[in-house]
């Protein structure tokens, strides 16, 4: 794979996955990336890594609001919304039962407080595992066809490549 071949792949990543704005200055130090590299494949390991976290930060962002959508409906005592992942179920029903607690007076304010934190942390750790798995999910279904093609050619980088996509090597 050349720089060009492995800057197209990338785009092509980008568009598949539906990656926009603002992640501009992510895919030009992506593409700077790999143009400065002599090792093409290292350098686009690094930068799905870095694509990878400018998406777990902005995901953090829409998690904030969506916890707070959903506390205001524990709040009013509203039926848990059909349609949540597990994650926001596990949420959900996590900040009932606490609610519950703090007004039966189990807990006082100051340790009903450290326990939402606690729940805010263990939703955002498995919201955050949820989108991985999903994610990766959808990026080996929309590029396996390709993966194949590369594996059967012969190249031994673009086999590489694909050992590497699919966990075989790292």
């Amino acid at each position: 794979m050349n720089k060009d071949e492995a800057i197209n792949l990338l785009n092509d990543m980008l568009l598949t996955c539906n990656v926009k704005e603002p992640y501009t200055e992510a895919v030009e130090f992506a593409v700077d990336s790999i143009k400065n590299s002599d090792r093409t494949i290292d350098a686009f390991v690094d930068v799905t890594d870095v694509l990878c976290s400018h998406l777990q930060t902005i995901s953090t962002m829409r998690m904030s609001d969506r916890l707070s959508e959903l506390e205001i409906k524990v709040k009013h005592g509203d039926d848990m919304p059909d349609g949540l992942t597990q994650s926001e179920q596990l949420y959900y029903l996590s900040m009932v039962q606490l609610y519950k607690l703090f007004y039966s007076h189990v807990y006082d304010r100051s340790q009903a407080k450290s326990i939402k934190q606690d729940i805010i942390s263990a939703y955002r750790k498995n919201a955050f595992e949820e989108s991985l798995i999903k994610h990766h999910a959808d990026i080996r279904n929309k590029y396996s066809h390709v993966m194949t093609e590369a594996e059967k050619t012969g190249c031994p980088i673009c086999q590489k490549l694909v050992r590497i996509f699919d966990g075989r090597e790292k």
